[in-house]
Parts: structure tokens; C-alpha cells; sequence
């Protein structure tokens, strides 16, 4: 009988409600009842999964015939977050007193989230302080991880807080906020929150769009060129027409909701009737000296106002014929720090007339220049109207920086008609990507205790990044997480992100990275680190080597049975960080070292004794702990003969069996012969007959029994005097009879009835050949016959002969 190992899946995980079987496997040679159970250890306690034994089922489809797989299994029909644990199985044969159990198998359970929604906390209105709500429900386990993105950038860790909550059924909810402020820009803008775990088949995203209110930003007052034709001019706030022209001037705003927008003249008031006409457009079919003035287009809704105006010159004469129509710039540039930056701005012009162009900004409602000195201005003609030319200024910006940050307006003026246009402005916005990222661990990390990982993220612009923590490809939670921002004099900043977390002997090799990002950036950051953690012994392996004991031992969990001369070999190995010292101890002895023990910490003793039987421990020990596991050797006196059984009992079974058939066939020969005898009835030896006469009594019958005697030859010892005349007289192959009267029994005298005078027993008696005597005649020598009889009793009346 051999039971190598009891074989376990390490690792099951399943869905909460679903059913889990439980699969246990060993090899096993023998045919001895089995019986197989799980079990898990709770405090150290052991709890059956059931109380009844689970049937063990065996095959021999396996390469060595003479062994078989066998298998059990348990189903948990509806696995509950409870029931997680780590499963042991148990293999029991009762007549050998084995018991072998499996490596335990880890069953992990997890649930997929019910519900996940954004939620927004009040009506959102740009410039006040709200949050985003992001509930994730019925979910397990509890640790996972929620991010929050606006449209594809992810929001910063700083702004979120996740609220944790337990069900009466094992699941968990989360609710994650997000606290921002609001801006226009921000209206119609997706915020979603993703929350995912990695037993999870996917993850989960709930999404909402914002609707942000806000008061008018942008009037936008354009003269409609289709009315005033080629001879007309707009500045940024003037429009400069000649008596009789016709004027359409449009009014539109943002805002949301939509403003309502008016037409206002100074003095005047809100124009109505043909003063406005769809669309809130100002229309006068020919103005006359008396429009001249400042037009005002008011737009306004519930969360504000803001309006646009202009001057309306009118000149008593048709102008020359200059027409500017609109500047044009690019509305944002983005360039890393330190790199050249070129502002354009380009317009259509019809005229002669001298032109400059500036560039400025806007810092606190005042105006700056970018350069002191007006810059050139370059038309041509290479356009598909001959006679509007396209006119391009611009300027570079040699080394820009975070301060340069700011929207740049373009300006072009002609003196000679007292016109300035201004372009839409370019927004320009610089970034750097960081310098360096790495991960570092902030003290030696041993199991148990608690420690933090921080990642540094340093030389970048932007502040408001994004920083993501790994473990393998699962994030980690947002709340083991803090960054912490740090500014530098050359605009740039850094992070210090940290997480915290209590690492365990799992965690040993595994890989943590930060990951940093912005929009701006060409591509993501990545720092990582892999964890060393120490710890103390965990498994200690005993393993018998079954290459030196050969098949005939047998090993359960706890115990090894040998033979008297039997070799023992047995291996200790240890899992732990780093790894640990191994050493054999026997009860009584301390440590054993030299012949006893061999590479690799294996015990060897190459023929046990009965002394050698006893309590055999493997130690393992490093700096952060010891463990040990320890087997008992039983030492039998007589040589173990388990796997030669069939053969010995073959070898016996065979020669008993024949010596059998040999016994039967001689008993029925000798009762063959008997029965032949019997028919054959005795006679007596002619010349030397012997009688015993008995006087019967009256009425009773005399019966004679034959009784046979068997020849025993006794040896005749030689006298030297009488060689000749010492050989035997007698015949010594005759055999001799002996007759043999058995009187009635008084029974049968009384009852008057006779027996058959045929009826007569053959009794066998032995004869042995008389020794020769001296007599007083020396040269008479007589060989005497002496018999000797055996107990013959009277046949009872009615026996069958």
C-alpha cells in the first residue's frame, strides 16, 4: 500500500450564490477501504465542511498499472463571503491507520457590482463649490479600487474621499466624491467614475454630463459684410460707415441657459421695432449723421449679464476705400518649457495705407506688451479675390516658461484711418514632463508590519496631475493613498504620492508602480519597484524520498513505518525571506550533523534500527522567525514484506493447495481399499491358528470378529556362535490373523435377540515378530509370535456393518 501526496487545486474563485466543488486527488496502491473529508481551520479549529465521509473513487487509467488515481469531491451549493477559507482534505484508511492531507485549497469568493451611478450633489452653477457622487453597491470584496475621469483625463487623487459601507449579506457599497468648482468650460463636460477589482471579469463605469449654469461670458457683435459691401470698416469697437450706408450689426451670446439679448442706444434705450430685426441684429437700411453714436448688445439670463459695444462713425463723404474684415490667431498653443514659441496673426485687407502689428496680454484687466516695437506686417495678393490681399505679422517668443502662460492678442493698426483691430487671442500653455519618477520603499518592509511606498514625481508642469498606484496590473485603492505637491523656482513642481499598506509574505516579489499624467503630456510616467519583504519560515516540507525507500514503506502525514535495515532518507525544505537555516533535531539527542545528515539538509540513515525509532524534527529558522514539522519512524523487528505480499502468498498458497489435492486423493484411495477388504472378509493363517473359546451362556449366540494385524518385523539380533541356525522359521511375508470371540452383551441376552452369526468386525491389530530366546535347549531356537491387540468393542444390534 502506497499513498504518495493528496493533490489540490491552490486556488478557486468564484461568484457569490455560485455552487463550488471541491476536488481532491491522491495516488494510491492497495485495496483497502478509504474514506475522504474537507475541513478548514478556524482559530486554529478544526470544522468539518460535513460530517458524513465523502466516498473516495478510484481508477487505474494511469501510465503504472499497479497504482490508481483516486478523487472526492465536495459541492458548497451557494458560496457566501463567509465561506471563504482555506479548504483541507483529508484521505483515512482505517485498517493501516493512514492519514494523509492536501496542501489546502484557497477559495476566494467575489461579487460584481449591482448598481454603479454618478450623482450630482446640487444644481451645479460655475463658480461655486460642488461634488460628484460615484455609488458603487453590492459589490466584494471590500478593497477596491474607484477612479474618477473627466472625459479620458484622469481627476486628481487630492480631490476624492471614498465612504465604505457594509451589508447584512456580506457585500459592501462605496460612495467616492469628487469636490471641483465649476466653470463654463466645463458644461456639457463627462465625468464618470470606474471602479474594478481583479476578479472582477470586468470593470464597471457610471457616467453623468454636466450641466453647468452660467451668466453670459462671450457677447460676440459682428458686422454683417453682406449689408455694408467692401467700403465698410469694424474695428474691435467702431464701425465707420458714410451717410446713406446700410448698417446690420449681429448680437449673440453664450450662456446657459441662452441669454436674451437687446439692442441699447445711449440715451435711448432698448431699440424695438425696425431699429431690430431677427436674430436681435441692428439694422438701419442708410444711416445718417444723426446714428452716430455707441450701440450696446445686452445679453442676460438668470445667473448674469455682460454686453458688447460700438461706435458707429458716419462721415459726411464716402471714406477711401480701406476694408479690414476680421484678424485672425489660433485659439491655443501648447509647447513643452523651454522650447521656441511663435505667435501668428493674419487678417484680409483691401488698401494701400501703412500698417503695424502688436501683440499684448491682459494681466489684471491691464494691458502688456509683449515688445515695445511695432512688428511689420507682410500682404500678398495670392488669394482668390484680387483684390483683398492677406496680411501676416507674428512673434517669438524665445524660451517660454510657466510665467509666460497667458492668452496673447493680436493688434492691427492704421494711422492714416484711424483703425485698430484686434485678433480673438491665442492661448498658450506650456508643459513640462517630469525629469524623473521612481518608487522607494520607506523602510525595510518585514510581514506584518505596517510601511508605505513613495513615489516621486519630479520636474513637471502642470501641478494638478494625475497619479495612479499599481500592484501588477490591479490598482491600488485611493484610500491607502496621499500626494503631497511641492513647488520649485523654475515653475516646475513635484509630488510625493504615498501609499500605505501592511505587506505579507504574498507580497514578497511582486511589483508596485506609480503611473503620472496629463493631457498635455505626449505620454504617461511610470516608476516601479519590486518588494522584497522578509519573513520568517511559513511552510517546512518533509518529504520522504521514496527513491531510497523503495515501495515498500509507507508514509502518512506524520509518521514513517520501516523495516529493521531498511535505508531512511528524508528531505526538509523551507519557504522564507531570507532563506532559512534547516537542521534535524531528534527528541532527546539536539541536532544531529555528520553521517546523519546529507546535502540539502536531508536526514539519511542507510539501515535503521530499533534504537533509530522516534520523534525526528526539521527546524527552520531565519531572522524573522522559526517553524518546524516533525515525523515519527516506527521501526518494525521483522522485515517489511508489504509489497512482496502477493508473491509470498502465492509461493504459500500454491504448494499448500497441491499437498491437499495429495491428502485427498490418498484417503480416498485407503477407504477404497478398506471397503475392498471388508468384502473380502479375514481368514486365518493355516497350521497356526488361535483360539479363545468363552462358554456362552444359555440362550446367547457366540459371535467371531476377524481381526486384521498389520506385520511390524522385529530385528533379529546375530549370536556369532549361532549364525546358521538364527534365521527366522517364520514366513515374514505371510500375514498373520487372529480370531477374536466377542460374547453378547447381557442387554442382549435379556432382550432375546440374536445376533447375525454372520455378522463379524475386522479389527486391525499390530503383530510384531518375536525376539529369539535362549533355551535350556541351545540348539532349539523357536521364533515366537507375539500379537498384539487393539481395543475391539461388540457391535451394537442394528449397526450397519
Amino acid at each position: 500500500m502506497s499513498i504518495l501526496t493528496a493533490y489540490q487545486p491552490a486556488h478557486i474563485s468564484a461568484p457569490v450564490g455560485s455552487p463550488v466543488t471541491l476536488h481532491c486527488s491522491f495516488n494510491y496502491t492497495g485495496d483497502q477501504k478509504k474514506f475522504g473529508k474537507f475541513f478548514t481551520l478556524e482559530a486554529d479549529e478544526r470544522k468539518d465542511v460535513k460530517e458524513k465521509n465523502q466516498s473516495v473513487d478510484c481508477s487505474s487509467d494511469v501510465p503504472h498499472a499497479d497504482r490508481s488515481v483516486c478523487k472526492f469531491s465536495i459541492t458548497i451549493e451557494n458560496i457566501r463571503p463567509e465561506n471563504e477559507a482555506v479548504y483541507y482534505c483529508e484521505v483515512k484508511i482505517p485498517q493501516s491507520n493512514t492519514d494523509v492531507k492536501g496542501s489546502g485549497t484557497n477559495v476566494s469568493v467575489y461579487a460584481e457590482p449591482s448598481t454603479t451611478g454618478v450623482q450630482v450633489s446640487s444644481l451645479l452653477v460655475a463658480g461655486e463649490e460642488n461634488s460628484l457622487s460615484c455609488s458603487v453597491t453590492g459589490f466584494y470584496p471590500e478593497r477596491i479600487s474607484v477612479l474618477w475621469f473627466r472625459g479620458d483625463a484622469p481627476v486628481p487623487l487630492s480631490s476624492t474621499s471614498p465612504v465604505l459601507t457594509s451589508h447584512s449579506n456580506g457585500t459592501f457599497s462605496v460612495l467616492s466624491s469628487v469636490s471641483f468648482t465649476p466653470t463654463a468650460t466645463d458644461h456639457g463636460a463627462e465625468y464618470s467614475c470606474e471602479a474594478s477589482h481583479p476578479a472582477w471579469r470586468h470593470s464597471v463605469r457610471g457616467s453623468t454630463t454636466l450641466d453647468v449654469k452660467y451668466g453670459p461670458r462671450a457677447v460676440n457683435v459682428t458686422l454683417l459684410s453682406a449689408h455694408v459691401g467692401g467700403q465698410d470698416v469694424l474695428s474691435q469697437n467702431a464701425v465707420r460707415l458714410s451717410v446713406g450706408a446700410p448698417l446690420a450689426v449681429s448680437c449673440s451670446a453664450d450662456g446657459n441657459p441662452p441669454p436674451r439679448t437687446e439692442w441699447v442706444r445711449a440715451g435711448e434705450g432698448v431699440l424695438t421695432g425696425g431699429g431690430t430685426g431677427p436674430g436681435q441684429t441692428l439694422l438701419i437700411e442708410a444711416v445718417q449723421k444723426e446714428h452716430e453714436g455707441v450701440y450696446w448688445c445686452v445679453a442676460e439670463n438668470s445667473y448674469g449679464q455682460r454686453n458688447a459695444s460700438f461706435f458707429l462713425h458716419v462721415s459726411e463723404s464716402p471714406g477711401s476705400q480701406t476694408s479690414i474684415l476680421t484678424a485672425y490667431q489660433p485659439a491655443h498653443i501648447s509647447a513643452p518649457v523651454g522650447s521656441p514659441v511663435t505667435l501668428h496673426c493674419s487678417f484680409n485687407y483691401t488698401g494701400d495705407q501703412k500698417k503695424f502689428g502688436k501683440f499684448y496680454t491682459l494681466q489684471a484687466d491691464e494691458r502688456k506688451d509683449v515688445k515695445e516695437k511695432n512688428q511689420s506686417v507682410d500682404c500678398s495678393s495670392g488669394v482668390p479675390h484680387a483684390d483683398c490681399s492677406v496680411c501676416k505679422f507674428s512673434i517669438t517668443i524665445e524660451n517660454i516658461r510657466p510665467e509666460n502662460e497667458a492668452v496673447y492678442y493680436c493688434e492691427v493698426k492704421i494711422p492714416q484711418s484711424n483703425t485698430d483691430v484686434k485678433g480673438s487671442g491665442t492661448n498658450v500653455s506650456v508643459y513640462a514632463e517630469p525629469s524623473s519618477t521612481g518608487v522607494q520603499v520607506s523602510s525595510l518592509l518585514v510581514a506584518g508590519e505596517d510601511n508605505s511606498l513613495n513615489c516621486s514625481v519630479t520636474g513637471f508642469y502642470p501641478e494638478r496631475i494625475s497619479v495612479l498606484w499599481f500592484r501588477g496590473d490591479a490598482p491600488v485603492p485611493l484610500s491607502s493613498t496621499s500626494p503631497v505637491l511641492t513647488s520649485h523656482s523654475n515653475g516646475t513642481f513635484s509630488v510625493l504620492s504615498s501609499v500605505s499598506f501592511t505587506p505579507t509574505a504574498t507580497d514578497h516579489g511582486a511589483e508596485y508602480s506609480c503611473e503620472a499624467s496629463h493631457p498635455a503630456w505626449r505620454h504617461s510616467v511610470r516608476g516601479s519597484t519590486t518588494l522584497d519583504v522578509k519573513y520568517g519560515p511559513r511552510a517546512v516540507n518533509v518529504t520522504l524520498l521514496s527513491a531510497h525507500v523503495g515501495g515498500q514503506d509507507v508514509l502518512s502525514q506524520n509518521a514513517v513505518r520501516l523495516s529493521v535495515g531498511a535505508p531512511l532518507a528524508v528531505s526538509c525544505s523551507a519557504d522564507g525571506n531570507p532563506p532559512p537555516r534547516t537542521e534535524w533535531v531528534r527528541a532527546g539527542e539536539g541536532v544531529l550533523t555528520g553521517g546523519e545528515t546529507g546535502p540539502g539538509q536531508t536526514l539519511l540513515i542507510e539501515a535503521v534500527q530499533k534504537e533509530h525509532e522516534g520523534v525526528y524534527w526539521c527546524v527552520a529558522e531565519n531572522s524573522y522567525g522559526q517553524r518546524n514539522a516533525s515525523f515519527f519512524l516506527h521501526v518494525s523487528e521483522s522485515p517489511a514484506l508489504s509489497g512482496y505480499l502477493p508473491l509470498v502468498y502465492g509461493l504459500i498458497t500454491v504448494p499448500v493447495l497441491l499437498l491437499l489435492a495429495i491428502i485427498i486423493v490418498c484417503l480416498c484411495k485407503n477407504n477404497e481399499f478398506r471397503k475392498k477388504e471388508k468384502a473380502r472378509g479375514a481368514q486365518p493363517l493355516s497350521g497356526q491358528e488361535s483360539q479363545r473359546q468363552t462358554a456362552p451362556d444359555e440362550g446367547q449366540a457366540s459371535t467371531e470378529v476377524g481381526i486384521y494385524a498389520v506385520p511390524k518385523m522385529g530385528k533379529t539380533k546375530r549370536r556369532p556362535e549361532h549364525d546358521e541356525v538364527s534365521k527366522p522359521i517364520v514366513d515374514e511375508t505371510q500375514l498373520i490373523y487372529a480370531d477374536i470371540i466377542f460374547q453378547p452383551s447381557p442387554g442382549n441376552a435379556a432382550g432375546k435377540k440374536k445376533l447375525d452369526p454372520d455378522c463379524t468386525e475386522a479389527v486391525y491389530s499390530t503383530i510384531q515378530k518375536g525376539r529369539k530366546r535362549p533355551s535350556r535347549n541351545e540348539h532349539a531356537v523357536h521364533e515366537q509370535i507375539s500379537t498384539v491387540y487393539t481395543l475391539a468393542e461388540m457391535p451394537q444390534h442394528g449397526e450397519t456393518h
